[in-house]
């Protein structure tokens, strides 16, 4: 069954894919019944995490479980970290990740990771970076995640990341190993993303409600890569003007 996006059936018939069967990929996008009914029911729900909020804003994520405002009650406590130790540079002209990613690496010898929105684009700076003799370049997918941080971390930093997706978020190399972090763009969803689309067609401002927060949040966790401990310092560049 093929489907159009107005929902209408456009055609039906049976398509195959050689030895390979169809596989059909589901998004339950509303789950805070869910999970008000079958996972906090009568008691009381304590969530906590450096990326909760938006700005001075907690609304988004009690909003996604199916809590209204009034019906929960938020805090947010300021960082332990000094922000004078991290500074965020956003170029004043177009720059491509690989070029970008190769001038801080060759600055501060290696100590970066570079973080992208979509496998493409990870893929295109791999082939086109050039790094200085000795200095070591991990892309993901050339080996398990775990084994690419230890490996990081095995050449004392003279090397750089180039990864996207999981390594966003559950990294962590403290010290001056990684110095620096490199994003190629706001990690906004995608425009034919399927939950935007559905957004849409039910009146909501899928843009503001929904891909803003989400791309806030996104970003934080990429930026958090770097500051891992109260001494730790560096810098985020952020090649998306």
């Amino acid at each position: 069954l093929c489907i159009g996006q107005d929902g209408k059936l456009l055609e039906d018939r049976v398509y195959t894919w050689g030895d390979r069967p169809p596989q059909v990929q589901v998004k339950v996008i509303e789950v805070g019944e869910f999970i008000r009914q079958s996972v906090v029911g009568d008691r009381t729900l304590i969530m906590v995490s450096a990326t909760l909020a938006n700005g001075d804003k907690l609304g988004f994520i009690p909003k996604q479980m199916g809590y209204a405002e009034g019906e929960y009650l938020g805090m947010i406590v300021g960082s332990p970290f000094d922000p004078k130790n991290t500074i965020v540079c956003v170029p004043p002209v177009p720059v491509s990740p690989a070029v970008a990613i190769a001038e801080v690496a060759t600055g501060i010898g290696g100590r970066t990771m570079g973080l992208f929105t979509s496998h493409r684009a990870l893929q295109e700076a791999a082939k086109s970076i050039r790094l200085p003799k000795g200095m070591e370049a991990l892309v993901q997918g050339s080996m398990p995640k775990t084994r690419m941080v230890e490996r990081f971390k095995e050449l004392d930093g003279h090397a750089v990341i180039l990864a996207t997706q999981s390594f966003w978020q559950g990294v962590d190399i403290p010290g001056k190993a990684l110095s620096c972090v490199v994003i190629d763009k706001v990690p906004f969803p995608t425009p034919d993303d399927p939950v935007v689309w559905w957004m849409e067609q039910r009146g909501a401002n899928a843009f503001m409600g929904y891909s803003v927060p989400k791309a806030a949040i996104a970003l934080k966790q990429g930026a958090g890569r770097l500051i891992r401990r109260e001494t730790d310092y560096g810098a985020i560049v952020l090649l998306d003007p």
